[in-house]
């Protein structure tokens, strides 16, 4: 009894590690592919940022304007001096004309939103969760807009394949690991194989929940630096109508007027309140 009993919990023993060996193994290969996956997707991550103007470039750029739209009466100004603070005028043919203003300077914690003859204002102190998210928000438009900034920039995780009607894009899947409250946020870049040029960029706030999808187009030069000069923003991975296309300029380390930072901005001051007074 006693020889069969022992027989048994050897077994058992020799079983158990039998297991615990099988599992090793197993996270060993996961762990080993998934190594892969990263060094594959930082390799391509350094081509894009090389083709896009090189790493110092990017990493100088201190102050974004962009502006898009067809004309006076469909434009917006966006303007962003990293990393808190952010500025926007726009009017929208398509709302009667509407005029519309932003500004955020999170280093004080205030957000506004006002709009033609105060129609409606927005004028509140964000809290700390309100703040993160304005936070995060601007630097991942820096992102989508640039690749990467001096305060944020996206970890690559893996390489995929997709394709969009008829053409195939490779996907660079990245995390944004620097954020400290999100860093399971992720944005995926669709970049041309041939060209290495970003022509797309889908965003992901919740795991899972895809919240736009970027279509850029048309690249050009501006400051040693590739940008599109078109846009669209869908919610689907799709091919967009030309149509859906919007004309974009970049200007990059613009001097501004720090006063529109200090106080509720005004529509009636027009899009060029921004710049310095100097």
């Amino acid at each position: 009894m006693f020889e069969s009993e022992l027989f048994w919990k050897r077994l058992r023993i020799l079983v158990a590690i039998c297991i615990l060996v099988t599992i090793g193994r197993g996270q060993a290969v996961v762990e080993t592919s998934a190594k892969k996956e990263r060094i594959e997707a930082e390799r391509l991550w350094e081509q894009i940022v090389k083709v896009r103007g090189g790493r110092g470039r990017l990493n100088s750029i201190s102050t974004l304007l962009i502006t898009k739209g067809t004309g006076p009466d469909s434009t917006q100004i966006q303007l962003y001096a990293f990393p808190g603070k952010y500025w926007e005028w726009s009017k929208e043919k398509a709302l009667r004309n509407t005029m519309w203003v932003k500004m955020a300077n999170l280093d004080n914690g205030v957000f506004y939103v006002g709009s033609f003859e105060g129609l409606l204002t927005v004028n509140e102190n964000v809290g700390p969760k309100k703040k993160a998210d304005y936070y995060a928000g601007y630097l991942m438009d820096g992102c989508a807009f640039l690749l990467e900034t001096k305060w944020l920039r996206p970890t690559p995780v893996r390489v995929t394949q997709d394709t969009i009607g008829k053409q195939r894009f490779d996907v660079i899947e990245t995390r944004l690991t620097h954020l400290n409250e999100y860093q399971d946020w992720r944005m995926d870049y669709y970049v041309d194989p041939e060209s290495l040029v970003v022509k797309g960029v889908a965003s992901y706030p919740a795991a899972g929940n895809r919240s736009h999808f970027i279509r850029f187009g048309g690249y050009t030069t501006v400051d040693g630096l590739s940008v599109p000069t078109k846009m669209a923003t869908t919610f689907k991975v799709e091919e967009p109508k030309k149509s859906a296309y919007t004309p974009l300029t970049f200007r990059f380390n613009v001097d501004y007027d720090p006063k529109i930072f200090e106080h509720p901005p005004s529509v009636e001051a027009g899009p060029d309140a921004w710049k310095s007074k100097k």
